[in-house]
């Protein structure tokens, strides 16, 4: 049996066509007659077989849809993951300085704090504070990088950078004593 809308070839017993999803008319040959039902469905397909047939997407559009969809998963699974290590920064005490948290400590001291973070493998991930305080008599613009150990929830300061310029441990020594005063 051929569907009267698309001319497709469909099952004898199937009601709807599977290409075009037009109903399909089954008339009872043997009595010569056609049930009410059918008519229904004939009177449909004559009001409703405007309907073009559903086109299938390229393998292209497939694509183009799955990498969508795959970058929109990884941002979603890398802002979760880097606010936890921002968390593990910011809500974590040094030995030395355990009077404040250092997200206390370095948001009170410094103007314009920001906090970023970026992965650097399956362990470690580098949270970047960036503020701004007076150095020196001078404003400056401080980029301090956390290295944080991911799976035990540690992290340590890796460098200082003033206006740009990398500082000695020793100036990052003092810088500390100043932010936690």
């Amino acid at each position: 049996m051929k569907c009267p809308n698309c001319g497709k070839e469909v099952n004898e017993n199937s009601k709807f066509c599977t290409e075009c999803g037009g109903a399909l008319v089954q008339k009872n040959i043997e009595a010569g007659e056609s049930n009410g039902e059918n008519e229904m469905l004939e009177q449909n397909n004559q009001n409703y077989s405007t309907l073009p047939p559903r086109k299938k997407l390229s393998r292209g559009w497939k694509i183009t849809i799955s990498v969508i969809c795959a970058v929109v998963v990884l941002a979603i699974i890398g802002t979760v993951f880097s606010d936890e290590s921002i968390d593990i920064v910011k809500n974590g005490k040094s030995d030395v300085y355990n009077s404040k948290t250092c997200g206390e400590a370095f948001e009170s001291f410094f103007d314009d704090a920001e906090w970023d973070c970026e992965s650097i493998n399956d362990k470690y991930d580098r949270v970047i504070f960036t503020g701004r305080c007076q150095y020196m008599e001078e404003d400056v613009e401080a980029v301090i990088e956390f290295r944080v150990n991911t799976e035990e929830e540690k992290f340590y300061i890796d460098s200082l950078t003033l206006d740009g310029e990398p500082q000695t441990d020793l100036i990052l020594a003092a810088l500390l004593e100043k932010i936690y005063e």
